[in-house]
């Protein structure tokens, strides 16, 4: 593996770069990324025609998760000094495929000890395309005892993109699909184990490679991608960030991801919806007074979205906040906040998502009542989700305020997203 040195760091980032530009420059669908593991290990299975395999899964995997990508190739892809530096700096585990090979086998379980993904391809070598090479078992013996889950992938179009033995891309539509884990047969032999995962494995591959063809064949937008999103940026709300730094490069790996979507889904409203949510959380971290020319792009950004849809919940909520934060000589009209977030709300009332930042507005207002309605209404529904029941001991602490009279002193402010 890399050793992890100045030298390696850059050709990681510089490969990284290349390969993100080439992939997204020819990718047209991507599915199932909702079944990868945000951490942890895990062993990737997929099948195998071209070198650009590499590529595709690596900028897949990345775009949910942001650690390094391992994977297996041949020994006789290191012969020379280049070449082995490269491929080490990349994250490439050399294996002998003909012999036993001690060293590999200890970089592998030291990579998924590590928490690391592996790519492992079960044909071994790169094939045709179709039909698949027989499997072998070194994958699915990795996985079993290591412990760690075994996610399928189906890719389709690398072979067209970069055929074996080319050293330029040529014009092809590619995609990929990952497949829900596969379940760890319950047999007492190892050898009928790792037979039921074998066939298991190349009948999930060859289904998740059929539906990445029909897919790109018939334009079908890509499912999941702007929900996983979405999941990402409430991940990041709720967690204990206390770095201001860690949130930027949070919001910078979710922008990438975002990016994949708009590329497999041109002209979708979610994905400048969720584009918005990230502008805004990249606003409120904007250092004054670059913060109130930002917020009058994100603004903006809102308004169009509700040109294409007036009463998109996130993008009311959006202008809502803008309209209830906003300094008084920059903007600041609580009616309007209120009619906005009302809307939001009005669309949302199961969770309770828009409530809190909607009794705020009506407490600045003096609408007390109102906002005491709503503030019970937040504090009524059972919540399961952390971020959630933040919220409603949030909900509680501001309603007692207004029954001690300290409402106007201080507001508990709420995040875009």
């Amino acid at each position: 593996m890399a050793n992890g040195s100045g030298i390696d760091r850059v050709i990681y980032r510089t490969s990284v770069s290349i390969a993100c530009r080439l992939t997204h420059k020819h990718i047209r669908w991507v599915g199932g990324l909702e079944y990868v593991p945000r951490s942890g290990p895990f062993i990737l299975v997929a099948n195998h025609s071209s070198f650009f395999d590499h590529f595709l899964t690596g900028v897949a995997l990345n775009s949910v998760r942001q650690d390094k990508v391992y994977f297996l190739t041949k020994a006789e892809s290191f012969t020379s000094p280049l070449k082995r530096r490269w491929h080490f700096s990349v994250g490439a585990i050399p294996i002998q495929r003909d012999k036993p090979d001690r060293d590999a086998l200890e970089a592998i379980y030291k990579t998924l000890r590590s928490g690391h993904p592996l790519v492992v391809y079960p044909e071994g070598t790169r094939g045709p395309g179709w039909p698949l090479l027989p499997f072998k078992d070194g994958a699915f013996r990795f996985a079993l005892k290591a412990g760690v889950p075994i996610i399928p992938a189906g890719l389709v179009g690398t072979a067209t993109l970069l055929p074996k033995g080319a050293i330029r891309t040529h014009k092809a539509s590619i995609g990929i699909c990952f497949g829900q884990p596969l379940e760890i047969p319950q047999v007492s032999q190892r050898d009928e184990q790792l037979a039921q995962l074998r066939s298991v494995a190349e009948e999930r591959i060859t289904a998740l490679m059929e539906k990445v063809s029909s897919a790109i064949a018939i334009g079908s937008p890509a499912p999941g991608l702007i929900e996983v999103a979405n999941q990402m940026v409430d991940d990041m709300l709720d967690g204990e960030f206390k770095s201001t730094h860690i949130k930027k490069e949070t919001l910078k790996n979710i922008s990438k991801f975002v990016k994949l979507s708009k590329i497999c889904n041109p002209g979708d409203i979610e994905t400048e919806v969720v584009k918005l949510r990230i502008f805004g959380l990249e606003t409120m971290m904007t250092p004054y007074p670059l913060r109130i020319l930002r917020a009058h792009m994100l603004r903006r950004r809102a308004l169009s979205v509700l040109d294409r849809d007036p009463n998109h919940p996130m993008a009311r909520y959006v202008i809502g906040l803008w309209y209830l934060n906003m300094p008084k000589q920059f903007g600041q009209n609580l009616q309007k906040a209120i009619d906005n977030l009302s809307v939001a709300a009005n669309t949302d009332e199961m969770s309770c998502r828009f409530h809190f930042s909607l009794a705020t507005a009506l407490i600045k207002m003096g609408k007390m009542d109102e906002a005491d309605d709503i503030l019970s209404q937040i504090i009524a529904i059972e919540q399961d989700d952390e971020r959630s029941k933040r919220r409603i001991d949030r909900a509680i602490e501001l309603r007692r305020s207004i029954y001690t009279g300290k409402a106007h002193i201080k507001l508990i402010s709420d995040k875009v997203g």
